[in-house]
């Protein structure tokens, strides 16, 4: 029986204050004995090693990343299917070095074990900066990955293009980012079903692109920096788009964005679609944007013909003096059956 249990009415010398004979134990001997623990009793044996009362509260981000560690180094290396990782929440004030110290260490190791659903969630003040190599490494059997407060540059490709590619990762299906900083101009993924951005920052100076071809659901809430372009979906189904006041707003007033004078309206992408020619295929759209930003209206001076939708939720961007967003809009929706206005 291992220090710390019950059994034979005693507690170990780890516990009651004497040295912590677990640490005497060769690395063989204690992955040896914690393999054979289900990981339930593996996680309470290291955590009395610590003397810790119950996982999560820990006192220091170290002591948060000693278990950790010695969670993924004692335990057997079996498959992983679900992996949530959070980081130890430091005060704003406080260094949140430690808290982020090993979070690219438990990744990697995380993805070698197979895991098929990772989430990581960044609670410190500090992005996170994700080594893109962590995603190149090709990790066969990744198929959601949910990420919170992380920064991601992507590589250059052979067109010198900063690219965020997940085409190494072919059984991902689920991507959910929220106030991640993405300085990539392109994210590609050949295999992904369902996307959510919210909240995430895009570069400022010029459009990234996005190439899901075989997306069939979108996120895309109040994001910051330029709105970036969507490539062809013709799988996609339903798509939810909030686009909030930040760089692509005219500061001359013009609807659709073309002053060619303010820095709001450069690169607007004269003759091409930023938006709608991607959502052109859906059969649900929720498209919602405050009064002065020019995308959706631009968007329309091309309208495409929607010509599988049945559900449309619009707000206040269409309302023009003229009246003319609505009504192109609504030309363009042949077989259309519910219109829903939000205010």
């Amino acid at each position: 029986m291992l220090p710390g249990s019950e059994a034979g009415g005693s507690k170990g010398p780890g516990v009651n204050g004497g040295r912590n004979r677990f640490y005497e134990l060769s690395k063989e001997v204690l992955q040896r004995i914690i393999s054979f623990l289900p990981s339930g009793e593996a996680v309470q044996t290291m955590l009395r090693s610590l003397r810790i009362t119950n996982a999560g509260d820990y006192p220091s981000a170290n002591e948060m990343n000693l278990f950790v560690n010695m969670f993924l180094l004692f335990t057997n290396p079996r498959p992983l299917h679900l992996v949530e990782i959070n980081t130890y929440p430091c005060a704003p004030d406080d260094d949140s070095k430690e808290s982020l110290r090993y979070l690219e260490l438990w990744v990697r190791n995380c993805l070698q074990r197979g895991a098929q659903v990772l989430e990581v969630h960044n609670t410190v003040a500090n992005y996170w900066q994700l080594d893109h190599g962590l995603l190149s490494s090709k990790p066969q059997h990744l198929r959601v990955l949910d990420l919170l407060h992380v920064e991601m540059k992507g590589v250059l490709n052979n067109l010198k293009i900063r690219c965020l590619d997940f085409s190494s990762c072919p059984a991902l299906e689920d991507l959910m980012m929220t106030d991640c900083k993405i300085e990539a101009s392109l994210i590609v993924s050949p295999s992904l079903k369902r996307l959510s951005l919210k909240c995430c920052h895009f570069n400022q100076a010029a459009r990234a692109r996005i190439s899901v071809p075989k997306l069939v659901f979108l996120i895309l809430a109040s994001c910051k920096g330029r709105t970036p372009v969507l490539g062809n979906m013709p799988y996609l189904v339903s798509g939810f788009v909030r686009l909030q006041a930040d760089m692509d707003c005219c500061e001359n007033k013009y609807e659709t964005g073309y002053c060619k004078a303010c820095s709001g309206c450069h690169d607007s992408i004269v003759g091409g679609s930023v938006i709608l020619e991607a959502l052109s295929g859906a059969t649900h759209l929720d498209l919602t944007s405050i009064q002065t930003q020019f995308i959706f209206r631009k968007d329309l001076t091309q309208c495409p013909l929607f010509s599988k939708l049945k559900i449309l939720l619009l707000n206040e961007w269409c309302v023009t003096l003229s009246l003319d967003a609505l009504h192109c809009l609504l030309q363009h929706c042949p077989i259309l059956e519910k219109l829903t206005p939000i205010s």
